[in-house]
């Protein structure tokens, strides 16, 4: 695993609601390359993927510790006032990009995944494994020993259907993705020239 990119402590602006006076959020972003072969959420094996992570905090007044942090939402935070280079809209495309692409190798569901079926369970909601709709995409089983496909006692290939959490896939970054991250950096922030292409 290689860190491309590792921002710590990126200031947003300061919020209300937590002290009488504003205090400061922060995002810490991260890119990291995972040079092993994968499995893509369209079911196509390839050598590696470019992770990408956001995670929020918000601060005490002495920056001593957070009071708020990891997936924490700052879109549900009232600002008083922006960092430098920041304003609502590049915090929007930041929000959206988090949404969207946060832990894009780590999909427990396929593209082709319809629907996922909750359930109560012992500690609240959960997922329905067994009543979420398998892929209807049919996959060949690969033979551990040979890595070729394997063949059921008539010969016919073995083939399974993906099932919604029985491995984590990845989504592979789009590739205008360094331009979609730079617009929702602070205004003037220098973001590197990065290659977001796994290394074969």
């Amino acid at each position: 695993m290689d860190i491309m990119l590792r921002i710590r402590d990126l200031p947003i602006g300061w919020v209300s609601g937590y002290y009488q006076r504003s205090t400061l959020l922060t995002a810490d972003i991260e890119l990291r390359r995972e040079d092993r072969e994968r499995q893509t959420t369209e079911h196509e094996t390839i050598p590696g993927a470019v992770c990408f992570t956001v995670s929020w905090n918000v601060w005490q007044l002495n920056r001593r510790d957070i009071i708020a942090g990891g997936q924490h939402d700052p879109g549900e935070d009232t600002f008083t006032r922006w960092a430098p280079g920041m304003d609502q809209d590049r915090l929007n495309k930041l929000r959206a990009l988090w949404k969207r692409w946060h832990l894009n190798t780590m999909r427990a569901g396929c593209a082709h995944t319809s629907e996922v079926i909750y359930k109560q369970g012992k500690y609240g909601r959960e997922v329905d494994y067994n009543g979420t709709p398998a892929c209807p995409v049919e996959l060949p089983v690969i033979d551990l020993e040979t890595g070729q496909p394997a063949t059921n006692c008539d010969g016919t290939p073995r083939t399974y259907h993906y099932r919604y959490g029985s491995a984590w896939l990845t989504e592979p970054l789009p590739a205008d993705f360094l331009d979609q991250l730079r617009a929702a950096l602070p205004a003037g922030y220098d973001l590197p020239a990065l290659d977001l292409v796994p290394v074969k």
